[in-house]
């Protein structure tokens, strides 16, 4: 039973995978980033038996917006 509780715990992630963030200009898109960094780990995949690979979800990217507020949420702060 008790390798089954720990092979099913949720909480327990990959130790294989590495998360970073960038920050980039707002006209770049997320396939941008990609492709940068798929650049950059061909070299270290060209030298090495580890394999690196790259995957940025555009549902990840967050664009920085000015927050304007109206009359009403002013009041109502």
């Amino acid at each position: 039973m008790g390798s089954e509780v720990f092979a099913n715990d949720t909480s327990r992630r990959s130790r294989s995978e590495f998360y970073l963030s960038y920050c980039i200009p707002s006209s770049c898109e997320h396939e941008d980033l990609e492709s940068s960094i798929q650049e950059i780990t061909k070299k270290i995949n060209s030298f090495s038996d580890f394999r690196v690979t790259v995957s940025v979800d555009r549902l990840n990217c967050q664009v920085k917006n000015d927050l304007t507020l109206t009359t009403a949420d002013i009041i109502f702060m």
